[in-house]
C-alpha cells in the first residue's frame, strides 16, 4: 500500500482515525489469514496490509472532520495570524 493512496482518500480524518483506519485494515489483514488464503503459523512481523484491505477498512471508518469543519478552521487562522 502506498502512502499516497492513502492521503488522497482520508481527508478529514484526524490522527486517531487515521490509527483506526489502519487498525482496521491490520485487522483483515489478520481475517484473510485465518480464513485460510494465507499458509503458514508464523507470526507476520512487519506485515502491511493490501491496498484491498484498506479500502475495506475505508467502507467502516470514516472522518472526524467534515470540509465545512476544515474550511472554518481555515478562516478562523486566517483572520488569527499572527
Amino acid at each position: 500500500m502506498r502512502v499516497d493512496q492513502v492521503v488522497t482518500q482520508t481527508d478529514g480524518f484526524t490522527g486517531a482515525d487515521l490509527k483506526l483506519l489502519l487498525s482496521s485494515a491490520n485487522q483483515q489483514l489478520l481475517l484473510t489469514r485465518n480464513n485460510g488464503e494465507v499458509e503458514g503459523n508464523e507470526l507476520w512481523v512487519g506485515a502491511v496490509p493490501a491496498y484491498s484491505q484498506f479500502l475495506q477498512a475505508l467502507q467502516e471508518v470514516k472522518p472526524s472532520v467534515s470540509a465545512q469543519e476544515i474550511s472554518e478552521y481555515m478562516e478562523w487562522f486566517e483572520r488569527n495570524k499572527m
